[in-house]
């Protein structure tokens, strides 16, 4: 029996969070699919899952398209693209998409789409006319053109004053694209909410400052392409995910998020991956992976203070490590908490 093909995506511009979740179904649903799916960089990958439901992110889509890559929408109107998937992530839904996109890289022809609603006075110009070039272009079959966003300007405005680091990571500011944020004290970053990267001279807890304070006017502005390039050039690039751990980590001050019970039981679903420049966490995961327990408790077994314990639930719960027990549930019953949980259920539930 001949093993499953293995097919490639890239997701460009979803929050962590939901590209997370992504990447975790890829594996949950693996005997769904009629071939193997695995996440690629953006230049090898056979598909670019593009969340289009922003103006870069239509842009993105545009381009990518033109360019002759193979392309999906993760996005509100998924009806409205030859590939989508609607936001938030059904697992039926991507396993629909990616079978019948794996059917087309078999040699089935691209399906063609009801046209989509007229655009509005509002609609630039702009983005319907690139749509119709990339249409005159292509030999396969006519695809319809996506929705186009209400604002074609390149430029835009700075309207993150008052948000914080976290706000931007998870899509709730309007800037979006190649980022660089800088103010006065702070380390230069840089972040790409495209490929989910970010750059910096500093170390992550050098970071630290970012997650703890709101954006003044004029500290997070939009880079174009090349100028990104060049001047990250010679800065490590990271995963968009690790500095979203940090912000949960140190923006709560040793008390446990909202939605977590105080008088809770975590235990880790899995080993993480530890930081360096946080000794004491090792420790803590130690305790956390053999069973489950308080904070206070952890805290006693680790060998750490109650606050860190805190903290480190935070930030693994936001990437989907913890498994937890609230007070009123009986030892032993976990009910899954973070990323993973909800995976399993709305996987059960599909």
């Amino acid at each position: 029996m001949n093993a499953p093909k293995t097919h490639t995506l890239h997701i460009v511009g979803a929050p962590a969070d939901v590209a997370a979740r992504i990447t975790a179904l890829l594996d949950e649903l693996r005997t769904r699919f009629d071939a193997r799916w695995r996440t690629a960089d953006y230049a090898s990958a056979e598909l670019l899952l593009i969340h289009t439901d922003s103006v870069y992110g239509h842009m993105d889509w545009l381009k990518a398209e033109g360019n002759g890559r193979l392309v999906a929408a993760l996005t509100s109107t998924p009806d409205a693209y030859a590939f989508g998937v609607s936001a938030p992530v059904a697992p039926a839904d991507l396993v629909s998409m990616l079978n019948r996109v794996g059917a087309h890289l078999a040699g089935e022809p691209l399906p063609a789409k009801a046209p989509a609603a007229k655009a509005s006075a509002e609609t630039p110009t702009s983005a319907p006319a690139a749509t119709a070039r990339v249409a005159e272009t292509k030999a396969t079959v006519p695809m319809a053109a996506p929705p186009a966003p209400a604002m074609a300007s390149t430029h835009v405005p700075d309207n993150t004053s008052g948000a914080s680091l976290l706000d931007l990571i998870n899509g709730k500011t309007p800037m979006y694209g190649r980022l660089h944020l800088q103010a006065s004290g702070l380390p230069e970053l840089y972040i790409d909410t495209h490929d989910q990267t970010w750059h910096s001279a500093a170390s992550l807890k050098g970071l630290t400052p970012w997650c703890t304070r709101a954006f003044g006017h004029g500290e997070v502005k939009v880079v174009g392409e090349a100028d990104y390039t060049r001047q990250t050039a010679t800065l490590p690039s990271q995963p968009l995910a690790r500095l979203k751990w940090l912000a949960h980590l140190v923006r709560s001050d040793g008390e446990l998020e909202a939605g977590l019970d105080a008088n809770g039981r975590y235990k880790l679903s899995r080993w993480p991956q530890s930081e360096r420049e946080f000794p004491k966490h090792f420790r803590i995961a130690t305790v956390m992976l053999k069973q489950a327990g308080t904070v206070d408790e952890i805290a006693a077994q680790g060998g750490a203070g109650a606050a860190d314990v805190a903290n480190f639930i935070n930030a693994y719960n936001a990437l989907g490590y913890i498994d937890r027990e609230d007070h009123s549930t009986a030892p032993g019953e976990s009910r899954g908490g973070g990323l993973f949980g909800r995976v399993k259920k709305a996987t059960a539930a599909s």
